[in-house]
């Protein structure tokens, strides 16, 4: 909401990682929402590339963001964002979390097993969940 100018906004991602970035954005100081939005719509292998390697000029392509706020937003993205938040799990939320949850009542590492997931090749959802159980102890 935007009280100086009697204005609302809405802002809405289809991915868990995506609003995941998006609220993380949001609490980096300077970033409002639509430059948190903007970044949240990029691709996310050139957003990995860019902050891997410092890329300043990647993030001043974007509306409002000048030299000096791009440097600022790498280096803040470089300790806020972790590569688990661009993990490639493609498929519904809850059973990514559910296989998480199964497996490490099992012992297993949850991060080892996310990690397997965003390997895994398929879509990940409630009828295929034996499948990617099966799939994921041949891996461990």
């Amino acid at each position: 909401m935007d009280e100086h100018q009697k204005t609302m906004s809405y802002f809405a991602r289809d991915t868990n990682a995506a609003k995941t970035l998006f609220l993380k954005m949001l609490k980096m100081d300077g970033i409002g929402p639509k430059t948190a939005y903007a970044i949240s719509l990029l691709d996310r292998a050139s957003l990995e590339k860019a902050i891997e390697l410092t890329d300043v000029n990647f993030f001043q392509k974007l509306p409002g963001i000048g030299p000096k706020t791009a440097k600022r937003l790498v280096i803040e993205l470089k300790t806020v964002v972790k590569e688990n938040d661009f993990a490639k799990i493609s498929g519904d939320d809850k059973v990514v979390k559910d296989i998480i949850k199964y497996c490490k009542g099992l012992g297993y590492d949850a991060d080892a097993v996310k990690s397997l997931l965003s390997s895994y090749d398929g879509v990940i959802k409630k009828e295929t969940t034996g499948e990617v159980v099966k799939w994921l102890f041949s891996k461990m």
